[in-house]
C-alpha cells in the first residue's frame, strides 16, 4: 500500500486553497505552489507536490472537470495510458448510468 501523502498532513483549509490555486493554473506552475506554501511557514518536497498535482489532475478528469479537460487538452499532445484508462472509466460510469435511466423509463411506462 503507498505512503500517505505528506499534501494530506497540511490543514484542511490550506489543502483545499492549494487545490483550488492548481486548477486555477491548468495544473502547473509547481514552483509557484512550492512558494506559496513555505510563505505560510508548511513545507513539502517538490516531488511530494508534483505528485498531488498529478493525482488532483487525475481526480478531477475523472470527474469531468472542466478544467482538468482543458489542461489535457493542453498537453504536450501526446495521451498517456494512464488519461485513457480514466477516460475509459469514466465512459463506462456514463454508460452505466444511461442505461439505468432506459431501464428506468421502460418500467414506467
Amino acid at each position: 500500500m503507498p505512503r500517505k501523502s505528506v499534501i494530506t498532513s497540511l490543514p484542511l483549509s490550506v489543502q483545499l486553497e492549494l487545490d483550488e490555486r492548481m486548477r486555477a493554473r491548468a495544473y502547473t506552475s509547481l514552483g509557484e505552489h512550492y512558494a506559496w506554501l513555505e510563505e505560510k511557514g508548511l513545507s513539502c518536497s517538490r516531488s511530494a507536490l508534483g505528485r498531488h498535482m498529478i493525482a488532483l489532475r487525475k481526480a478531477d478528469a475523472i470527474r469531468n472537470e472542466p478544467r482538468a479537460v482543458v489542461a489535457s487538452q493542453k498537453s504536450k499532445g501526446s495521451v498517456s495510458r494512464d488519461e485513457l484508462l480514466i477516460e475509459l472509466g469514466r465512459l463506462h460510469l456514463e454508460k452505466e448510468r444511461v442505461i439505468a435511466q432506459l431501464m428506468a423509463m421502460e418500467k414506467a411506462g
